[in-house]
C-alpha cells in the first residue's frame, strides 16, 4: 500500500456517512452533568442521554424466561448538530463521531472529529484505546439515478454462490460481508456489498470498516497517524471493489489528485 498513490478526487462522492470510532475506557468519573455540559459546550448541538437496557429475566414455575427490555443505568450521551448532519456520542465505553453528506472532504471532517475526540479525551481521560475505527458508508447509485446497467455490475466481483441459487438471490435483493486483515499493517477490514430495493428505488451500497485493536496508549500524534493510514487503506478498498465500467463514470467526472 503506497502512501503516494493517487486517486480520482470526485466531485460529487457517494459517501453518505463518514465515522471516527475509538473504544476506549474513562478514566476521570464519568458524571451525567459534567458529560452533558462538555459535550453541549464542544459541539453546539442537540443532546440526548443515552441508557443501557437491561434484559428483565422472569422466574416462573417453568424456569427462567425473557421480559421486555427496560432502561438501565445511563452511560453517555448521542450529539447532534442542527442540521443533523454532524453527531457524535461520547459513552463509559467509548466515542464516535459522525459526518452524514454532504461530506466535506478529509481534512474537514479529520480536524473536527478529532476536535471532538480531543474534548471528550480531556474530560475522561482515557489511558489506552482498545479499537480505532474509520468507516465509510457509500451508497453508489444516487436517490432517482438511472444507469444504462446492472446495479449489481457496479462492483468489481460478484458474490461467489451456488449455481442453482445464483440467478434467483442476483435478480432482487443481495448483501455480503467479508473481512480481511491487511498484510504488513496492524489493519482489518469488514467490507460490506448490498444491492437494496428501499421503496421503488435501487440502493446500491459499499460499506468499509478499517480498525485496528492493536492500539495501547492514546496519544494524539500517533492518532493522527492511525487514521491517516487508514484513511488509505479505505481509498484502497473502494476502487479495487468497484467494477471497471462504474470507475469510468466516476472518472468522467473528476480530477486526478489525492481522494
Amino acid at each position: 500500500m503506497s502512501e503516494t498513490t493517487e486517486y480520482p478526487i470526485l466531485a460529487n462522492p457517494p459517501i453518505v456517512e463518514a465515522v471516527l470510532e475509538i473504544r476506549c475506557t474513562p478514566v476521570a468519573p464519568f458524571s451525567e452533568a459534567v458529560i452533558t455540559q462538555q459535550a453541549q459546550d464542544n459541539l453546539l448541538v442537540q443532546v440526548t442521554p443515552l441508557y443501557r437496557l437491561d434484559l428483565n429475566v422472569l422466574i416462573g414455575d417453568s424456569g427462567p424466561q425473557s421480559g421486555s427490555p427496560s432502561r438501565g443505568k445511563w452511560n453517555g450521551v448521542c450529539l447532534q448538530s442542527e442540521d443533523e448532519v454532524r453527531g457524535a456520542t461520547w459513552r463509559d465505553t467509548g466515542f464516535s463521531y459522525s459526518h452524514k453528506a454532504p461530506y466535506p472532504g478529509w481534512k474537514a471532517f479529520s480536524d473536527e472529529a478529532l476536535r471532538v475526540w480531543g474534548a471528550y479525551r480531556e474530560v475522561t481521560k482515557p489511558v489506552r484505546a482498545e479499537r480505532i475505527g474509520l468507516r465509510y458508508i457509500n451508497r453508489l447509485v444516487p436517490h432517482g439515478a438511472v444507469i444504462d446497467f446492472a446495479p449489481a455490475d457496479c462492483f468489481a466481483e460478484r458474490p461467489k454462490l451456488p449455481k442453482d441459487i445464483a440467478e434467483r438471490f442476483l435478480r432482487k435483493e443481495w448483501r455480503t460481508a467479508d473481512q480481511f486483515d491487511v498484510p504488513d499493517t496492524p489493519y482489518s477490514v469488514t467490507v460490506g456489498r448490498a444491492v437494496l430495493l428501499v421503496g421503488t428505488e435501487c440502493a446500491v451500497v459499499l460499506d468499509i470498516d478499517v480498525f485496528t485493536q492493536d492500539v495501547g496508549e492514546i496519544e494524539e500524534v500517533a492518532l493522527r497517524e492511525i487514521i491517516e493510514a487508514m484513511r488509505r487503506v479505505k481509498n484502497e478498498v473502494f476502487f479495487s471493489m468497484l467494477s471497471k465500467k462504474y470507475l469510468g463514470k466516476l472518472r468522467s467526472q473528476s480530477a486526478r489528485g489525492k481522494r
